[in-house]
């Protein structure tokens, strides 16, 4: 069984970003919005050669660092590619990251948090670039629910 140790969308939020310094790129973020009965945040992102985009979440405005578990196993979240085979990485700043081809349905995917302490300041990311994507605008939807990033147990 599951168990749910914490709920990322509940206590942090997107906030720090960064790109190639000299690229010709962009990015957006929605407000979160419904995407096939998800609520979530729908990001768009183009660029040429090696131009690169990153998103981290951080601590909520006033809010206080809850403690990541260490005994966490995975890192579980929803995501879904607008057009089905968009690449993007997802993980941690200074950890763990993993690539995924995403799909036309949401999917869960995981991380393995194996001989990895999360960083409690920012505990989720995204990346994403040209040449993953064939210098390709590529646009995909990141579950924003409370329960839709989650570090479990197992």
């Amino acid at each position: 069984m599951t168990n749910v140790l914490l709920n990322v969308n509940k206590d942090f939020v997107s906030s720090d970003w960064e790109g190639s310094p000299n690229g010709n790129w962009c990015y957006s973020m929605s407000a979160p919005e419904q995407i096939s009965n998800k609520k979530a945040w729908k990001i768009a992102f183009s660029g040429t050669d090696t131009d690169w985009a990153t998103v981290c979440w951080a601590i909520k405005p006033g809010g206080t660092a809850p403690v990541v578990p260490g005994n966490a196993a995975k890192l579980k979240f929803w995501a879904i590619g607008m057009a089905g085979g968009e690449k993007v990485q997802f993980g941690f700043p200074n950890g763990p990251k993993q690539k995924f081809t995403l799909t036309k349905q949401w999917a869960h995917y995981s991380i393995s948090l194996s001989n990895y302490t999360a960083n409690q300041t920012n505990p989720f990311m995204w990346a994403c670039g040209s040449g993953l994507n064939d210098n390709k605008t590529i646009t995909f939807g990141l579950g924003a629910s409370s329960d839709a990033i989650q570090y479990i147990k197992s």
